[in-house]
């Protein structure tokens, strides 16, 4: 995966409906390099549903991203996938794959296994992530000079945090609540959009 410039990854959070979720999606498309599908209960028709929405939406198919349980992967193909770091195996159909890493040792593990990219997390203190201590810039400069992959940084990042993430070494970074449940997505994904940039390459 051969990354230009610094991406910003949009992740949905399960508390959407499917509704919900291609409305802001829409309004955050011209910000986000890749848009990731992590809804574990929704139908097999709902994923179908939202990736054709995104498709529809001129979303390239490299540039969508299924996180959802293992027995669901095989009635997907021509699109990437993003999995879990208990998660072994590339899926054959994968257009691109990228798994969720916590360490070096899950970052080199993952190299091995055919990744194209890591997300790594969580940098800062997050909602989703309470009682656990975040793992900090240092340990993400340290997986991204040590990695031959992208790291993508994940977990608590406002805009004004994406400098510190750009100069640990990330090559972008990963919202969730951050964008879907903003009170105006479209403006903060502009905000992040326009950090990353700031940052470039």
């Amino acid at each position: 995966m051969n990354i230009q410039r610094n991406e910003l990854h949009a992740v949905s959070t399960g508390r959407q409906t499917l509704e919900e979720w291609m409305h802001i999606s829409k309004k955050i498309k011209k910000y986000t390099d890749c848009f990731h599908v992590r809804e574990p209960l929704w139908s097999l028709e709902e994923l179908r549903t939202a990736i054709e929405f995104l498709q529809k939406e001129g979303v390239p198919p490299e540039q969508i991203r299924l996180n959802i349980p293992e027995e669901k992967r095989s009635c997907f193909s021509g699109t990437g996938f993003h999995l879990k770091e208990a998660a072994a195996q590339k899926p054959e159909q994968s257009l691109m794959t990228g798994w969720s890493v916590h360490s070096i040792e899950a970052a080199r593990e993952k190299e091995k296994a055919g990744a194209d990219y890591l997300f790594f997390g969580h940098v800062f203190s997050t909602g989703s992530k309470q009682g656990l201590q975040p793992r900090g810039l240092q340990q993400l400069s340290i997986i991204a000079r040590e990695s031959q992959l992208p790291v993508i940084a994940i977990g608590g990042i406002t805009p004004e945090q994406v400098k510190d993430c750009i100069r640990s070494g990330a090559a972008g970074v990963a919202m969730l609540s951050g964008l879907y449940e903003a009170a105006d997505p479209e403006r903060q994904a502009c905000a992040y959009f326009t950090k990353l940039n700031k940052e470039g390459k």
